[in-house]
């Protein structure tokens, strides 16, 4: 995961969201802190993070490093937990689907929290593990840790709380006794009560996501081709792959993972073969057999993980839209931990199948074997029944006559007489044992050997099948690191600026969310005069600034002969209707006192010279002439 964290990691721009991240990290801390009493408080603990990647050395990569490091991580845990689940190669498959997922790829060269959210998520599900099958000593300390990375995942992200609801259904189909609920009930009330001053200062800023819609039917398909795979194929075998776990589930695993293995039927259940520890070890029966409650399996875990979330968030969203699909990227973890279990159950039936087929073959040379001994034996013995018919009354005689010897030997050696050669039988009898010994342990050197190249052949047949799958999606993995990838280019619209502005030129952003593109590369927008600009965001507590009102507005724009409108593609239609004063005073003079002389548009914005209508005056000087309260532009 790592290594497709790291390529092109470096694109040459930032979309809007993680000029965010780097213009506000680069703030004071007690600038973010007042930042966050207006504005993005639902990200302040990644801001604070980020301040300190960024406080060294700001740039591109360092801007989206900790979330490539955290997507490892996650891929990484979430191998852990099938490891724990099931078996090491579940694990294994799982983690590497994740890291091919183009979904986790995707965010994982993002400079925004929702990677970390979801290392977060999968350390808590491990912890959870743990947690539930405690020693009684340890479990304050593992639902102490359980609760401290739930409420920091919320804090990241705080719609990541929706992981408590996943849990509590896992442990209740698991049937986990009365002292599991009260440990987690805790730790799951401590992490909520933890967010609950986010959660109230974050209503007081909801206006943050009144650009989000109710979900319907179209987001539903786009979240499952982003969990299971975009492509036809991928997704086609991915949703094979869950049902099959779904219709013959993994054992579940008991306090110390009791279920090792399991191998399917010809019926399609589940024959698990339990190993239970012996009265040495200090084990039970009872306290390991999965038929106890208290044991998790791994659709227990998974499924609740992938679908609650994501299911709660579309419900909550009909009536008040906050779902988008990367807020939900945390329940991704669930989607290969189930498709890894039904690849597990799919290897299982073909090595019963190979085994079988493999026996029955053994058993038929067997017998072809025997079949040509018996049938030379009877080709000789014809030629030789008259002698044998002969020799019948001398060798029953003989056989009379051995076994007269034999008691008579019989009852020296009780006797206490051993009779003569019996020295030489006693001395080859340990010699037979030790040989018989040796051949036992080799036979099964060779047994346990042959299951261990089986178990390798096994494993590295799932990890080349989830490489065929990832270099199958490969065009669209490249897809996502180009930067038309992304919502906008604001790099690209930074470099038309840094060509064309001059410096003292005049630039107005329309609407103001576009002074983002200053912020994030001020040395493109060095010495140019903003407008509309009253007091700077990070002086102000803002993100994008504060402006002037109405009437300023029109006396600095009436002191200009020519300006450049730095504007959003939806600004500049016909239909844009902004509800603050100052973005309608901007249209209306524009459209009163300028005309569009020069164009260049990017697809995610335009940068226009506007010069002043020929027949109006420009004022008192040919030249613009800048207010000397306003400062320039630039750091």
């Amino acid at each position: 995961m790592f290594g497709v964290g790291l390529w092109g990691l470096e694109r040459g721009t930032m979309w809007r969201d993680e000029a965010v991240t780097f213009e506000v990290a680069q703030r004071s801390l007690p600038q973010i802190w007042q930042l966050l009493h207006n504005v993005d408080a639902v990200h302040g603990l990644y801001y604070l993070l980020m301040h300190f990647v960024l406080g060294g050395n700001p740039g591109e990569v360092a801007l989206r490093l900790p979330s490539v490091c955290a997507a490892a991580v996650t891929a990484g845990l979430v191998a852990a937990i099938g490891a724990r689940l099931a078996r090491p190669r579940v694990g294994l498959w799982a983690g590497l689907l994740y890291a091919a997922t183009p979904m986790a790829g995707y965010y994982a060269q993002e400079g925004r929290s929702y990677a970390m959210v979801a290392a977060g998520a999968a350390l808590a599900t491990l912890i959870l593990l743990h947690a539930v099958h405690a020693a009684a000593h340890a479990r304050v300390r593992w639902w102490s840790a359980y609760g401290a990375v739930v409420a920091l995942t919320a804090l990241l992200h705080e719609l990541s709380i929706l992981l408590l609801l996943a849990h509590a259904v896992t442990l209740l189909v698991s049937r986990v006794p009365r002292r599991v609920w009260c440990g987690w009930g805790c730790a799951a009330a401590a992490a909520v009560l933890a967010l609950l001053p986010l959660a109230l200062a974050s209503i007081d800023q909801s206006g943050q996501v009144a650009w989000l819609t109710a979900p319907d039917g179209a987001d539903a398909e786009h979240l499952l081709r982003a969990f299971a795979g975009p492509d036809q194929l991928v997704l086609a075998v991915h949703l094979l792959l869950a049902a099959v776990a779904l219709r013959a589930p993994l054992p579940r695993v008991g306090g110390d993972r009791a279920v090792t293995d399991a191998a399917p039927t010809r019926g399609g259940a589940a024959a698990s073969r339990v190993r239970v520890p012996s009265a040495r070890a200090g084990g039970t029966a009872a306290r390991t057999s999965p038929a106890r409650y208290g044991g998790l399996s791994l659709n227990a875990v998974a499924v609740p993980l992938v679908l609650l979330p994501p299911a709660v968030l579309f419900a909550v969203s009909q009536y008040w839209p906050l779902y988008d699909a990367r807020y939900v990227l945390f329940a991704l973890a669930g989607a290969p931990l189930l498709a890894a279990a039904g690849a597990e159950r799919v290897a299982s039936y073909v090595g019963l199948t190979v085994r079988t087929r493999s026996r029955a073959h053994g058993r038929a040379d067997s017998r072809g074997r025997a079949n040509s001994r018996s049938s030379r034996t009877s080709t000789g013995g014809s030629s030789r029944t008259s002698t044998s018919r002969s020799s019948a009354a001398s060798s029953s005689v003989a056989s009379r006559s051995s076994g007269a010897s034999r008691n008579s030997r019989r009852t020296a050696t009780t006797r206490g007489t051993a009779p003569r050669g019996s020295a030489a039988a006693q001395d080859k009898t340990p010699a037979r044992n030790k040989t018989a010994a040796r051949d036992e342990t080799a036979a099964r050197r060779r047994a346990a050997a042959q299951v261990r190249v089986r178990a390798c052949a096994g494993a590295a047949a799932g990890v080349l099948a989830v490489v065929a799958g990832f270099c199958w999606q490969l065009p669209l993995h490249r897809h996502d690191r180009t930067a038309g990838h992304r919502p906008d280019d604001l790099g690209a619209m930074a470099a038309v600026a840094a060509r064309l502005l001059r410096p003292g030129d005049p630039v107005l952003f329309l609407p103001s969310a576009g002074r983002r593109t200053a912020e994030a590369y001020p040395k493109d927008f060095q010495g140019a005069y903003d407008v509309a600009l009253k007091a700077r965001g990070r002086d102000s507590g803002t993100l994008y600034g504060l402006e002037e009102g109405p009437e300023e507005l029109w006396r600095r724009l009436a002191m200009l002969d020519h300006v450049w409108v730095l504007a959003e593609s939806a600004a500049l239609r016909p239909a844009w209707s902004p509800k603050s004063p100052t973005e309608r005073a901007k249209l209306a003079a524009l459209q009163q006192g300028f005309v569009p002389q020069a164009e260049f548009e990017r697809p995610w914005g335009v940068l226009r010279l506007y010069v002043r209508r020929p027949a109006e005056p420009v004022g008192a000087q040919p030249g613009p002439v800048y207010p000397q309260q306003s400062a320039p532009m630039g750091p």
